[in-house]
């Protein structure tokens, strides 16, 4: 399995992409009926920490993208 992860800066922040090229999620997880607690702790972080959103999808594998605006950083 290969995995890449890329780091983007966009207007407001940046944008952290993590991709692989495996089976990609199950669509009760992409639909946001089934969480497990990994994912619950990095929606969490992202959300309430750094006043980021998480966006799941499949795209030749799993993709995890982060949106983490400079302000919620602190910097």
């Amino acid at each position: 399995m290969r995995v890449l992860i890329r780091l983007d800066e966009t207007g407001s922040g940046y944008r952290i992409r993590i991709s692989d090229n495996g089976g990609g999620f199950d669509e009760k997880v992409l639909m946001g009926e089934k969480h497990g607690i990994g994912l619950q702790i990095a929606n969490a972080l992202v959300r309430e920490v750094f006043g980021g959103r998480v966006h799941l999808r499949n795209d030749g594998g799993a993709v995890v993208e982060l949106e983490l605006p400079v302000t919620g950083m602190g910097v």
